[in-house]
């Protein structure tokens, strides 16, 4: 089995097998459009990971109490990027609730 299986063997006990496939297919359409429309500022917004029940029950999964994001944090965060995003800074990127340009 060798290194696959190792590695394979290390990914966290979640049902996640489509989290990074998609993941990688928006940040792709989001790099696509905003390249094809001049007039469009696309980008990918991530909100961070939330407490939700979603996030909360992921973190305890990983044996944490709750999600390292607030959901008012998230949402005042999303709404500074959203304002003051222009297509030289934001464009085809993805983006994290800070403002945070993530690498990808």
């Amino acid at each position: 089995m060798g290194s696959k299986a190792g590695t394979i063997g290390r990914q966290p006990p979640v049902r996640n097998a489509l989290y990074g496939p998609t993941k990688t297919a928006v940040a792709w359409y989001g790099k696509r459009v905003n390249s094809e429309d001049e007039w469009l500022n696309a980008f990918v917004l991530i909100p961070g990971w939330l407490q939700t029940d979603m996030g909360n029950t992921a973190a305890n999964v990983f044996g944490v109490k709750e999600a390292p994001v607030a959901l008012q944090d998230s949402d005042n965060g999303m709404v500074n990027v959203l304002t003051t995003a222009t297509k030289e800074k934001y464009g085809g990127k993805v983006v994290l609730y800070t403002g945070e340009v993530q690498d990808w």
